[in-house]
């Protein structure tokens, strides 16, 4: 179920950021202080909600983390596109700010080293993701099942 998010639960993020022919919108760079580079920016404020219930069973969980990683290889490397939520005590989450596109999202665990955030966790993990396609300016529902991390 989708529909359109209140604009109060959107945030602006880069779209487009053309410097040099080059499109660094969805990588990380630096710039060394007193660098001038001649950009086109286009800044998007189009990002959605995630929300939904962690169970285990029919039972929801509270106190798991979940974690929306991107799709792309690429842009787990940026660090606003990966989130995060708690559940409360209820189960359930809510995620603001979505930049869209493809995701996986899991239900685990929370860890004191944050190990959802090394860039292989969604590789080694395919087997316990949800896909999910956030389209522009949308509010998602999704449950998940709770997993153990081995």
């Amino acid at each position: 179920m989708t529909d359109r998010t209140r604009p109060s639960e959107r945030s602006i993020y880069v779209k487009k950021a053309v410097c040099g022919g080059r499109d660094y919108a969805g990588h990380v760079f630096s710039l060394a202080i007193g660098a001038t580079l001649d950009c086109d920016v286009v800044l998007g404020n189009d990002t959605g909600v995630i929300h939904g219930t962690a169970s285990s069973g029919e039972t929801p969980v509270p106190g798991i983390v979940v974690v929306l990683i991107p799709g792309s290889g690429e842009l787990r490397r940026v660090p606003r596109y990966t989130l995060e939520a708690m559940t409360d005590a209820a189960g359930e989450y809510r995620i603001a700010g979505v930049i869209p596109g493809d995701y996986l999202m899991f239900a685990v665990p929370p860890s004191m080293d944050h190990a959802y955030y090394a860039l292989d966790f969604a590789n080694r993990h395919l087997d316990i993701a949800e896909h999910v396609s956030m389209d522009p300016g949308a509010t998602q529902i999704v449950n998940l099942k709770s997993s153990k991390l081995e």
